[in-house]
């Protein structure tokens, strides 16, 4: 994923991606739900491999890099931030706040009806 600041992927349910990934990189369910596996690491001479299934507006740093699997439990949208952009934090808070803009913007929207 160096070769890009950010990414996007749409996933339908039951979809899996195997990604490469690299250390400090910031996953960003924009919506749906999606289960994200780690790569295999030893843990007291055993094989580990972690799991952790995350919703909608739920972030993730990913603190060791390598290939990530991720799965869509529901038709998902993910946003994958490298550490290697300039101001990552800058970088995350104006994508989060142009989401929110158009998704808050969207409901209120069809509220108001």
């Amino acid at each position: 994923m160096t070769t890009q600041a950010r990414m996007t992927i749409n996933l339908v349910a039951g979809e899996r991606r195997q990604l490469l990934l690299d250390p400090g990189s910031t996953l960003f369910v924009a919506s749906g739900q999606v289960l994200v596996t780690s790569p295999f690491g030893w843990l007291a001479e055993q094989m580990h491999q972690r799991s952790a299934l995350l919703d909608a507006e739920t972030v993730m740093l990913v603190e060791s890099g390598g290939w990530i699997e991720v799965e869509g439990r529901r038709a998902c949208q993910l946003v994958l931030i490298s550490p290697t952009a300039s101001g990552l934090g800058a970088s995350l808070k104006r994508y989060l706040n142009a989401w929110l803009a158009t998704h808050w913007a969207g409901s209120s929207r069809s509220a108001g009806r």
